[in-house]
């Protein structure tokens, strides 16, 4: 049988590192693990479960809650919850080029449903949409 010479055991272990390589960039990444449920202490109130889902828009913990109709509350509030900063998102998003004043502004023609107010805004896409929110 023939021997390996020095330079052909170098090639081989090269050809190694190489593949190793390779399958790392290659391998897929793995999958993020969901964070876990709220830390919830043993016997505490239907109140507080409600309340730390509602801070932290996560509904698992409701499931702790063993009366029917406050466990129903308490997905509602936390849907509620993610609906609310689902949509503040969308219109961050619209209003990105609006100023601060105007988004205010736009904010409290809405709350008091008094168009005055949307005269007052600057940018012509934010006045346009208070307008049509009015």
């Amino acid at each position: 049988m023939n021997k390996l010479k020095i330079w052909e055991i170098g090639v081989l272990v090269l050809i190694l590192v190489a593949v190793f390589v390779v399958s790392l960039i290659i391998k897929p990444a793995e999958p993020v693990s969901e964070q876990p449920a709220l830390l919830i202490p043993p016997g505490a109130s239907v109140e507080y479960i409600a309340e730390q889902s509602f801070k932290n828009s996560d509904n698992r913990s409701c499931e702790l809650i063993e009366d029917e109709q406050e466990k129903i509350k308490c997905f509602e509030m936390v849907e509620d919850r993610i609906q609310l900063e689902e949509s503040l998102e969308e219109v961050e998003q619209e209003l990105v080029t609006s100023s601060t004043n105007d988004k205010k502004l736009l904010g409290k023609a809405m709350i008091s449903k008094d168009e005055s107010l949307c005269e007052q805004i600057v940018d012509d896409a934010t006045r346009q949409k208070c307008f049509d929110l009015i």
